[in-house]
C-alpha cells in the first residue's frame, strides 16, 4: 500500500479499505493534472460476510429476484453494466445527468475500478434533515429529488445488455415483487400492522399507472 502523503502527478494514495456483504472497498486518491481523484477499486469476496441490522436478522436473507451472479463473473458484468450506463448518459449531454465512470477491470484479480462521485447522496438528506424545512432547503430537496426520478426515468431508456433479465413487467410480476420484500420488511421491522397497510396502498397506485 503506498504511504499516505503528497507526491506529484501520477501518485496514488491508499485511503482506505471497507467489507461489505459481498465485496470489499478499497479507497485511493490519485494525483493527476487535473487535481485529486478519489478511485474506488471494488473486489467480490468469495463468500460473504456475514452481517445483521439493527433487529438481528441476517441482510443475506432479504429476498431477490434473480440468483445472484457467480464470483468468477460478478466483477466482470458489473464492470460492463457500468461502461453501458455511462456511455447512455454520456450520449444524451445532459449536464443535469451524471453516472458512475468505470476505468478499468482486471480479470486475473476479478477487480474492477471506478471513480467515486461527490456530493451527499438522498437518503442523507432525507433522514438528516428535519421535516419541517425552511422553503429555500425545502425546495433544494424537491428538486434533487426531481432530478433523481428523471435520472431512473433515462435509465430505464438504456438498452439492456445480453445478460440481463426483464423483471416486474406487468402487475403479476410487480406484485410478486413487492409481496416478497414487504413480507421481509415487516418481519425484519417487527411491524405487520403498517407494512401491511404500505402494501395496499402501493397496490392501489400499481392498479392505476402499471399495465
Amino acid at each position: 500500500r503506498p504511504a499516505a502523503g503528497g507526491g506529484g502527478p501520477g501518485a496514488v494514495v491508499f485511503r482506505s479499505e471497507r467489507k461489505y456483504l459481498n465485496s470489499a472497498i478499497y479507497r485511493f486518491s490519485l494525483k493527476d493534472d487535473g487535481g485529486v481523484r478519489s478511485i474506488l477499486v471494488k473486489i467480490p469476496l468469495t463468500a460473504p460476510v456475514p452481517s445483521a441490522n439493527s433487529s438481528g436478522c441476517s441482510t443475506s436473507l432479504r429476498p431477490r429476484l434473480y440468483e445472484k451472479a457467480e464470483w468468477v463473473s460478478k466483477a466482470r458484468l458489473e464492470f460492463a453494466a457500468l461502461r453501458h450506463i455511462e456511455d447512455h448518459f454520456r450520449s444524451r449531454g445532459a449536464p443535469r445527468f451524471n453516472s458512475v465512470r468505470a476505468i478499468r477491470f482486471w480479470p486475473e484479480d476479478n477487480a474492477l475500478a471506478m471513480e467515486e462521485i461527490a456530493g451527499s447522496t438522498l437518503d442523507t438528506g432525507l433522514v438528516n434533515r428535519p421535516w419541517k424545512l425552511r422553503q429555500r432547503a425545502s425546495y433544494r430537496l424537491l428538486s434533487a429529488l426531481s432530478s433523481a426520478g428523471a435520472w431512473l426515468g433515462e435509465l430505464h431508456r438504456v438498452r439492456p445488455l445480453e445478460h440481463t433479465q426483464p423483471r416486474a413487467v406487468d402487475q403479476s410480476a410487480f406484485r410478486a415483487s413487492i409481496d416478497q420484500f414487504i413480507t421481509f420488511l415487516a418481519k425484519v421491522r417487527d411491524d405487520n400492522q403498517y407494512f401491511t397497510a404500505l402494501r395496499q396502498r402501493i397496490f392501489e397506485s400499481v392498479e392505476k399507472t402499471l399495465p
